[in-house]
């Protein structure tokens, strides 16, 4: 979420993180919350929730200018201005823009399935550009009331190469093109003081979004709105409360690539929560709620959670937490039908694999248990250990059909379908472990590790051990603030490897090296990625764009308050 607006697209359960470009000076802070969070956030926040706040339009007055450039970030620039309406109100405007490179080389076609087609390595073809504007109003109606108005409009460009199927040959292409993202926002929000303990919000907000890429185009429309009442009962009990509705409207232009059937749909989600936070004693605290939501394509879901937190003195925090959320099936899910891939091996050739939805599926349910102990061991040593037991049902997995042979679009051609279905589960488990050590005023590190297992069973292969997710992963970050207003911070990372994907394992360092030579200037030269000219990440596999080498880079950057 950015600001209570969720960016989750329900077209194919992700987030188009290249159209959501905050201006990172406007961040007042952003929310890791791990694990399920569907009792207050619904559907969808199954492993975590981020949430991103914004400041407040009275805490960003005065004038902003952001610019800088380098290797992989050719060049960007923020332009922000903050003044007051009236006596009680504040706003601000801004505006953005960046520039980014290509990335590195791009391997050639990755072939797991052994389908016998293949495609030369080459240089990529992923450069993108960004630029965005907005505003963000507050108002304060009386003593009680606020009201905020805020707003984005955007537009990108995505250069891209993708390994497409094509029915006339050559039956596997490398593709060149560029996708194109434009969009905008309106929130308003109300806020009222009913007491000190009680008070309501009520947030309206519409989201347009359009995409035009090689596969598909999109446009969508949707409207929110939400209502949350927060108030004491008794002595002991705090309750939250809420109402929402979203309407989402969807258009696309299909292509031989990606085809929805029917090409535009209204879906509507209706949902209310309710949560009771139960103080037991000065040092102990039980929370109860859940989510009960009406979608239309699973129908009633309801996502309760019970969480308990002992705190015996203030340096020592003893939780834990029962969860159920549930992850909804998606446009993609019930109405896709996806090219996948060409076959041309020895036992068949002219052939297709082709996903496509099923309008049965159901949503995928999550079990899960988590534990945790947080202290302060000194003033200048805290450390937070979290551990968790995941237990997945009913999760999307593809089965595949009986070979088929279609005349429609010529010429003629075998399809080998794969049909959506919620026939795998899995089990995870892991620990995650942060500790924060301050050996001096000035210096500070920060030192996290999370490991983390997934097993997975579905009727194709049984039992197997998920390689699609690092098992193992450390950060070191070390933040010096150094005489004569110097800064330098370093992030130094391990990412254990993705046996699947054929993805090594890797370190990686970042730095930043900052100096303002007066109060309202600031330089600083910042380098990604050092350890590496180039790696990979991650591979691709189902909407086939390639993916390409993550290189080193280093880029300068001005920041001067007016």
């Amino acid at each position: 979420l950015i600001d209570g607006r969720s960016i989750y697209t329900p077209f194919f359960s992700g987030v188009y993180w290249e159209t959501n470009d905050v201006m990172l000076e406007d961040v007042a802070r952003i929310e890791i919350i791990r694990g399920p969070g569907g009792t207050l956030w619904g559907a969808n926040a199954v492993n975590g929730v981020i949430n991103i706040i914004t400041k407040g339009a009275k805490d960003t007055q005065g004038g902003l200018l952001v610019v800088g450039g380098g290797t992989e970030e050719q060049g960007f620039s923020s332009l922000r201005y903050g003044g007051t309406v009236g006596d009680t109100g504040h706003y601000r405007i801004y505006g953005k823009f960046n520039n980014r490179d290509e990335g590195g080389n791009f391997p050639e076609f990755f072939d797991p399935l052994d389908l016998g087609v293949s495609v030369s390595g080459g240089e990529a073809n992923d450069d993108w550009w960004n630029g965005q504007g907005g505003f963000r109003m507050d108002l304060d109606l009386s003593d009680r009331d606020t009201l905020t108005l805020q707003g984005d409009v955007f537009k990108t460009r995505v250069s891209e190469t993708s390994d497409l199927g094509f029915f006339t040959a050559p039956i596997l292409r490398r593709i060149d093109s560029s996708a194109d993202y434009s969009g905008m926002n309106l929130l308003t929000r109300w806020n009222r003081q009913l007491s000190d303990e009680s008070d309501l919000q009520l947030q309206f907000y519409y989201d347009y979004y359009h995409s035009d890429t090689v596969t598909i185009d999109e446009q969508r429309n949707t409207f929110d709105l939400d209502l949350q009442h927060r108030f004491p009962a008794g002595e002991h009990h705090e309750i939250v409360w809420g109402l929402g509705f979203r309407h989402t409207r969807d258009d696309f232009e299909n292509t031989i690539h990606t085809t929805l059937t029917p090409d535009r749909r209204n879906d509507n989600l209706f949902s209310a929560f309710i949560q009771d936070e139960i103080t037991i004693t000065d040092t102990l605290k039980l929370t109860v709620g859940s989510k009960f939501e009406h979608n239309d394509y699973s129908g009633f879901e309801y996502q309760p959670s019970a969480r308990m937190a002992w705190t015996p003195n203030e340096r020592h925090t003893l939780w834990g937490a029962v969860s159920r959320a549930v992850r909804t099936p998606t446009r993609s899910d019930h109405d896709l039908r996806l090219l996948f891939a060409p076959i041309d091996n020895a036992l068949i050739s002219n052939a297709f694999v082709i996903s496509t939805g099923n309008k049965d599926m159901n949503s995928e349910d999550l079990f899960a248990v988590e534990l945790g102990y947080r202290v302060v061991v000194s003033d200048t040593l805290a450390l937070d250990l979290a551990t968790f037991y995941n237990s997945y049902d009913n999760l999307r997995y593809h089965t595949v059909g009986p070979l088929s042979l279609e005349t429609i679009p010529p010429p003629d051609h075998f399809v080998l379908p794969t049909v959506a279905s919620n026939d795998a589960s899995a089990d995870g488990w892991g620990i995650e472990l942060a500790a924060d050590y301050t050996p001096k005023p000035w210096w500070l590190v920060r030192l996290s590790y999370t490991f983390f297992q997934l097993n997975v069973v579905n009727p194709q292969f049984g039992n197997t051990l998920d390689a699609d997710t690092p098992q193992n992963q450390v950060a070191l970050q070390n933040r010096l603030d150094l005489p004569h207003n110097v800064e330098f911070d370093t992030t130094l990372r391990f990412v254990g490897e993705l046996e699947d994907l054929n993805i090594d394992d890797y370190f990686t360092l970042d730095a930043r090296l900052a100096w303002r030579p007066r109060e309202d200037l600031e330089i600083a030269i910042v380098g990604q990625n050092l350890l590496d000219s180039e790696r990979f990440e991650f591979l691709e596999l189902v909407h086939r764009p390639v993916s390409t080498g993550l290189q080193r880079s280093v880029y300068g950057k001005v920041t001067w308050k007016f």
